[in-house]
């Protein structure tokens, strides 16, 4: 048996139609703008504790978990297509919802990705259950509701915080802008109407968004900033490398002191935006004894990229091949005491080096390669193939 979900949605262009047949499991949209757009996830109700003069639905935390545990989500269940909630239009109201929500076990299945927008004077705060539980934690929309209108670093700057924020005191997964262009002259867009320029907003964004990429973790960043200085971390074990976002809200330069551990960079370089300059990438950097010293500019947003080839490992799995870097190359544990062959392959399929051992090996040692970069090991013994990757460095 199969059936068909399709939800409408009015806009002022036409009506998008999502559809899916439930036994193929995967949600499209169809409608002015194309065809063939799947759906990633699909929110129970837009602020649904919002008093407003426009068409909406209200609802409370109870009938929240309802909706969703009972309705919506069995609905979307096998679809592909991940449900969110409660999205409330701040941190005051998700608070408020939460204890309904975090009580009723239907809900908590059927909700993949817990979202609230950001329209609050309260601090943003981290809710351990939901990461606990499996689920994503999103800020879904927020733009800088201060005036007048600045086109500039004060409200980048503004933004900056609001981002940082949900990072780093609410550990959220995703965060999201309002408007790309505005409507009005204010700063609720990134694209700045009385100039017809991207604002600077955009570029801060930038700072996280180019860099801060899907499967990247959020690492601690701890020690002593400077005086108006803020910034988070984070690394990406498939790209071998470390991302440091730092403000500098000073309305002059800042020298500011790093210093790595667990990791072995070998160079870093900055991404700038400040009053002259949006995302410029500045003279990389020497990194000494896993220390460098940057100077943040007056104002301003850095990204520092650094490149990490010598100790982080991929795809750790234990019990069959185990890896571990040492100073004099990298151990392979075998998943056998059979004889075999191990290869180390760059991404492109080039066998950069290859080594066999005779039955009753437990480890091999591959030295120093000639690939640096993220490789892939394989380790043949008989029938028996595993893989892993790995970076290396030369």
């Amino acid at each position: 048996m199969s059936g068909k979900v399709i939800i409408s949605i009015g806009t002022k262009k036409g009506v998008f139609i999502a559809e899916s047949s439930k036994n193929r499991g995967k949600f499209v949209v169809r409608g002015p703008f194309g065809n063939g757009v799947p759906i990633y996830a699909v929110s129970a109700q837009n602020e649904p504790d919002a008093t407003v003069d426009y068409e909406s639905c209200k609802f409370d935390g109870a009938s929240m978990a309802k909706w969703v545990g009972k309705s919506m989500g069995p609905a979307f269940a096998g679809s592909g297509v991940k449900v969110m909630s409660p999205e409330t239009q701040n941190w005051d109201g998700f608070a408020r919802f939460w204890p309904y929500l975090k009580a009723d076990a239907d809900f908590m299945k059927y909700t993949d990705i817990f979202a609230t927008h950001e329209y609050s004077s309260t601090l943003p705060k981290n809710y351990p259950e939901i990461a606990a539980a499996g689920k994503e934690f999103w800020e879904t929309e927020i733009y800088d509701t201060d005036m007048p209108a600045d086109p500039g670093m004060g409200s980048a700057l503004r933004v900056f915080k609001l981002i940082h924020q949900c990072m780093t005191l609410a550990n959220m997964n995703a965060w999201h802008f309002w408007w790309v262009y505005p409507s009005t002259t204010d700063n609720g867009a990134l694209w700045d109407k009385a100039t017809n320029k991207a604002s600077k907003r955009l570029w801060v964004m930038g700072n996280y968004s180019r860099f801060v990429r899907p499967g990247y973790i959020r690492i601690a960043a701890t020690g002593t900033q400077a005086s108006g200085v803020s910034m988070s971390a984070y690394s990406s074990e498939k790209d071998g490398k470390l991302v440091i976002v730092a403000a500098n809200t000073n309305t002059s330069a800042v020298s500011q002191d790093f210093k790595v551990t667990g990791a072995s960079p070998t160079g870093v370089t900055p991404w700038i935006t400040d009053a002259s300059r949006s995302l410029i990438p500045g003279a990389k950097g020497a990194v000494t004894g896993n220390a460098f010293n940057v100077s943040l500019p007056a104002k301003s947003v850095t990204t520092l990229v650094l490149e990490v080839l010598s100790t982080s490992i991929l795809n750790r799995s234990p019990g069959v091949l185990r890896v571990a870097q040492t100073a004099s190359g990298t151990r392979f544990g075998l998943p056998s005491r059979a004889a075999g062959l191990i290869q180390l392959l760059s991404l492109d399929g080039r066998i950069v080096a290859s080594r066999s051992f005779p039955e009753g090996t437990s480890e091999v040692l591959m030295p120093e390669t000639a690939a640096s970069g993220i490789v892939e090991a394989r380790v043949v013994q008989g029938d028996r193939i595993e893989t892993t990757k790995i970076v290396t460095s030369r």
